[in-house]
């Protein structure tokens, strides 16, 4: 008789479960997700710079660099991890192109509000907030 009720109080938990987590995990997965198309498109954003000028092979490899950090802390999200010391890096890379390489204002406008974005994504994750899901 004992194990017949267990069976039945098990399958209710289990199914009260999933109805209670399962909208927490398609919320995480959205979180992730906009967060990986922000790292879209400021990797885009980034293909579009044509360094010329007197350094311009320092201002690719700065570009590269900044690349391949965003790689990385796409490659993190993409196993749903969010590392603050990847996106430090990302962060940091960015704003060495904007330091660093000759832009045009446009260009430079983007690329601030590209690593105005990250540590908007930075810090939402630093206080384990939901990031706000917007068109990037």
């Amino acid at each position: 008789m004992f194990k017949a009720l267990i069976r039945p109080v098990f399958m209710t938990a289990l199914l009260f479960s999933s109805l209670v987590s399962g909208p927490a995990i398609f919320a995480q997965a959205d979180e992730y997700d906009a967060a990986r198309n922000l790292v879209q498109r400021v990797q885009d954003d980034l293909q579009t710079l044509h360094p010329a000028g007197p350094h311009q092979d320092k201002d690719r490899e700065r570009i590269q660099d900044a690349m391949k950090h965003l790689s990385d802390l796409d490659r993190n999200l993409t196993k749903d991890r969010f590392s603050k010391g990847a996106i430090s890096e990302a962060i940091g890379s960015v704003q060495g192109i904007l330091d660093h390489n000759t832009l045009e204002t446009g260009e430079r406008d983007i690329l601030n509000a590209d690593v105005h974005d990250l540590r908007e994504l930075k810090l939402y994750r630093g206080l384990n907030m939901a990031f706000p899901t917007r068109v990037f």
